[in-house]
């Protein structure tokens, strides 16, 4: 299986989606969120967050370079808005708001379940990621 291929897609059909969306062709509001937990790559050297929210016609934003890791929820309706929390290996996953309707939201605690997986990985697999 091509890793590389199947992460340009989804980029490609998220960032279409939001785009889609923003325009009000589906006939409605709808929100995006993810958390990106690989650093920025060859294939997207600003990160999912800046291919999606470059390609969707917003301005580029640097993220800093200690935190490469980020959490993103997009609400695309009626103009795109994002909030994006960069963070590191070993930080608390940040808190991300799902976005319910225009202007409505809830903030959804992300890292009790992100602990909770990775107490099931094996001890050597969590070893490496924590360097």
């Amino acid at each position: 299986m091509d890793l590389d291929a199947l992460r340009r897609k989804d980029v490609e059909e998220a960032r279409d989606d939001l785009r889609l969306r923003r325009d009000g062709s589906d006939g409605g509001q709808r929100c995006l969120r993810f958390v990106e937990l690989y650093p920025p790559g060859r294939l997207d050297p600003e990160g999912v967050h800046g291919v999606i929210w470059t390609r969707s016609g917003q301005a580029a934003t640097e993220l800093p370079a200690d935190r490469p890791l980020v959490a993103a929820s997009y609400e695309a309706a009626p103009e795109a808005t994002a909030c994006v929390e960069p963070f590191r290996v070993g930080d608390v996953v940040p808190s991300m708001p799902l976005f319910l309707a225009v202007g409505e939201y809830e903030q959804v605690p992300l890292d009790p379940a992100y602990t909770l997986a990775f107490e099931t990985v094996p001890e050597h697999w969590r070893e490496r990621v924590r360097g």
